[in-house]
């Protein structure tokens, strides 16, 4: 039995927040563990912009899995022309835009935070993960809730029944999108870490201890970045496919193409030689040649150019295989539906 709109979101939208929940409070843990003390620097900017791009990016993927579960028919919600008119009406393009639940939820869990360690005078730690725990997951169930229920009467009436389909399919919008969200989270729970004596440079860049404490740092970065690459959006994507231009299809070329005939286990080692190797030598440059004592930032900024290239690649192949995969169904949903017409004829 095909569920209704309605229960279909009491079931999805519980168990979406709280895995995304489960990531938030790990994120959150990072940021709290890698910090000497909790300062109100992190509190009143690294917090909220981790919150931010955050749901920015799992907001940005509804449209797609909302497109992907009308058609795929997870839930069914039967409405009269007119009345998916007067639904999509009353949306506006703010409303279906990604940034706009991520501020509210943002700007409210910003809100409480002050509240609560500045005129309650609670300890930071205690606050941040109380908003975690208790602040977040319900602005964010009550703002999936209604986003999704946005695009569903935006989907329903523009495809459905007006057969729009002017929107325009870009994997390297969608590419982009991941690739700035994953740097901003890095350096909001990474840059704490100035805080740690084992990060102080103040002999040097080059010193045996400071080298090592890089090589573990930048290593745990691959191996986290290279693990999160993988992750596949097929479903996403297929749910673009029904709403959107079919695009051309484009193989793989060049060094990408070169770069997918190794294992992936292979690529893994290769980026942990040529990590290796580039922070030894940015370290030894940085104090040879400019007697680095600026800011840990710029050191850790150099050491993360190898990681973020080879994650790029990754993420490449496997949006690549996604939208192959995405292809397949889209292509099987149209052949199944294009025999079932011809029998109703």
């Amino acid at each position: 039995m095909i569920p209704s709109l309605e229960h279909f979101l009491k079931k999805h939208l519980f168990f979406t927040t709280i895995i995304i929940t489960v990531i938030l409070l790990f994120f959150t843990f990072s940021i709290v563990k890698n910090s000497d003390s909790i300062t109100q620097s992190i509190i009143y900017l690294g917090y909220p912009l981790l919150i931010l791009v955050f749901l920015f990016l799992i907001f940005n993927d509804v449209m797609g899995y909302v497109a992907y579960s009308i058609f795929s028919l997870r839930f069914f919600d039967r409405v009269e022309e007119e009345e998916a008119k007067k639904r999509f009406n009353e949306i506006t393009q703010w409303k279906l835009s990604p940034i706009r639940p991520s501020l509210i939820i943002t700007i409210i869990v910003f809100c409480v935070t002050v509240f609560l360690s500045y005129f309650l005078d609670m300890d930071f730690t205690l606050t941040i993960f109380l908003c975690t725990l208790i602040v977040f997951p319900v602005l964010f169930y009550i703002n999936l809730k209604s986003y999704f229920t946005s695009y569903t009467d935006y989907i329903k009436y523009k495809i459905e029944f007006n057969q729009d389909k002017s929107l325009e399919l870009n994997i390297n919008r969608l590419l982009a999108k991941e690739i700035i969200v994953s740097v901003i989270i890095n350096f909001v729970i990474v840059l704490p870490l100035a805080n740690k004596k084992a990060f102080f440079f103040n002999s040097g860049t080059a010193t045996p201890e400071f080298i090592v404490a890089m090589l573990i740092l930048v290593f745990c970065v691959w191996g986290i970045l290279f693990l999160f690459s993988s992750k596949s959006k097929r479903y996403v994507i297929l749910g673009l496919y029904f709403i959107c231009k079919t695009p051309q299809e484009k193989s793989l070329t060049g060094f990408l193409s070169y770069y997918a005939n190794y294992s992936r286990i292979t690529r893994f080692l290769i980026g942990l030689f040529i990590i290796m190797i580039w922070e030894i030598m940015v370290l030894i440059i940085l104090d040879e040649f400019f007697r680095w004592t600026g800011h840990f930032a710029v050191v850790y900024a150099f050491s993360v150019l190898p990681i973020y290239t080879g994650y790029i690649l990754e993420k490449k192949l496997s949006m690549q295989q996604s939208k192959i995969e995405a292809k397949e169904m889209f292509d099987r949903h149209e052949f199944h539906s294009q025999n079932l017409m011809k029998q109703f004829k």
